[in-house]
């Protein structure tokens, strides 16, 4: 009885959806909801004849594989930094984890666009040492670098992730160091990433999760200058009205992030150490 909320929840809102999205994905679906079967048509369609397709899912790839690397590396840095007692280590854990709960609103979107606008404040600033600052927002390659340092600043929840990891490392693996003369550098390599894989294990398929779904900032700041997996299913919906063609696309984003997943997974056994390894 008490479970019958959350699954009816997830049969609906989850289940039902994606079965639907994959039923869709078979038929040449319109605006007007009629549609006719065309079997794997919409997928050859993605494959052969449709260039837009393969332009996103090579802007994604690009994006994930640089946002997920920087985002864990900036996130370990920040952890071990602010992991330290200090007075001020509470401030700035706040300080940096406050974005993540604004990052994506109305107000930082603002923020984003006067800071990185053709007349933004950046630019001002640029032009202010005799420096001509180029559209971020607007032209390539500045685009996915401007969306990239923007994802990068809601890095504060994998900040706590990681700094929670470090605090379960016991101080006796790194006393045993100093006894053995073990420099910062070799605690690190040796003691500290090794026992923190699980959680880098962690971090790392929700922010390729995430990263692979890109499409609020893309669409909000860039508009459709920056064509990305996410963006390319909206226009199909809703823009283009194929509903069978977005589907196709959503159902391969699906079975992508999925099959990585489960090849993070599987080969996480060759790099991921728990406590309790021999």
């Amino acid at each position: 009885m008490f479970l019958a909320p959350a699954m009816i929840g997830f049969l609906w809102f989850y289940l039902y959806p994606i079965l639907m999205t994959f039923y869709m994905s078979f038929f040449k679906w319109t605006m007007s909801m009629k549609h006719t079967f065309t079997g794997f048509g919409n997928y050859v369609f993605a494959f052969t004849k449709d260039p837009s397709f393969w332009v996103a899912v090579k802007t994604t790839a690009v994006y994930s594989v640089i946002s997920v690397i920087l985002s864990l590396f900036f996130g370990f840095i920040l952890a071990a930094m602010l992991n330290r007692p200090r007075k001020t280590t509470g401030f700035f854990r706040t300080l940096y984890y406050l974005p993540c709960m604004v990052s994506a609103g109305a107000p930082m979107i603002m923020i984003w666009q006067w800071l990185l606008g053709p007349d933004g404040a950046l630019n001002h600033m640029l032009g202010q040492v005799g420096i001509q600052g180029p559209k971020w927002l607007l032209a390539s390659p500045w685009t996915m670098v401007s969306i990239i340092v923007i994802g990068l600043w809601s890095l504060g929840g994998m900040m706590l992730i990681f700094i929670s990891g470090l605090k379960g490392i016991s101080d006796d693996y790194y006393e045993a160091a100093d006894i053995d003369g073990a420099g910062y550098f070799t605690k690190t390599f040796k003691i500290t990433i090794p026992l923190l894989t699980p959680i880098i294990l962690y971090n790392t398929i929700i922010s390729l999760v995430s990263s692979l779904q890109v499409f609020t900032v893309v669409y909000v700041l860039t508009g459709t200058n920056l064509n990305t997996w996410a963006l390319s299913i909206y226009t199909q919906m809703f823009k283009v009205g194929a509903y069978g063609y977005a589907a196709a696309q959503a159902a391969l984003l699906f079975i992508v992030i999925m099959a990585l997943t489960i090849l993070v997974f599987k080969t996480s056994g060759k790099w991921v150490f728990y406590g309790d390894d021999n």
